[in-house]
């Protein structure tokens, strides 16, 4: 089944399929709103899970690998630079089918230069640490949104790999019905 955007705006973007139209509406959200320090509960905890480094650092493979649910934003300088931010943008929609990505969403997606922030790299750049960080290539992108109730965010390398975490948000209430 096919779907055809039908209109994009700063408040929301439709589909429509087989004369059905959904609407969903999309809010961009900032970095405090990531999801951080996550916990398994239920039957993910008792699933077997890799051990990680001994030094968590952002970096492909601990952001594919190491059992964690949330997906870290990548946290280094900005780069402003127009063609790499509509690339990030074009290549998000590609890899997601993403079609709540409205104008609002899109002015919200960072493209920086390092997945650990300045103030991490400079913690572990000293006299005898040494830590190898990924080649950052073009650099990487981060998205977070929230789309009808549900929480995305996203961080990805441009031209290499994205990982997303998708997550309804219970209130105290709702986890324990």
């Amino acid at each position: 089944m096919s779907k055809t955007p039908v209109k994009d705006s700063t408040h929301d973007s439709s589909t429509q399929s087989a004369g059905h139209t959904a609407a969903a509406t999309a809010r961009p959200l900032g970095l405090d709103d990531w999801l951080r320090d996550e916990r398994v509960i239920g039957l993910g905890a008792l699933l077997p899970a890799e051990i990680g480094p001994s030094v968590s650092v952002p970096k492909r493979d601990t952001i594919m690998k190491f059992g964690r649910i949330a997906v870290p934003a990548a946290e280094g300088r900005p780069i402003v630079d127009r063609a790499l931010h509509r690339q990030a943008v074009d290549e998000f929609r590609r890899r997601t089918g993403a079609t709540w990505v409205n104008s609002e969403v899109e002015k919200a997606m960072q493209v920086v230069d390092h997945l650990a922030s300045e103030a991490m790299q400079d913690k572990y750049s000293g006299p005898g640490v040494v830590v190898t960080w990924d080649d950052p290539g073009k650099g990487y992108y981060r998205i977070a949104a929230e789309v009808d109730g549900i929480h995305v965010q996203c961080t990805g390398q441009l031209d290499a790999w994205l990982s997303c975490t998708v997550a309804r948000i219970l209130t105290r209430e709702q986890a324990l019905d």
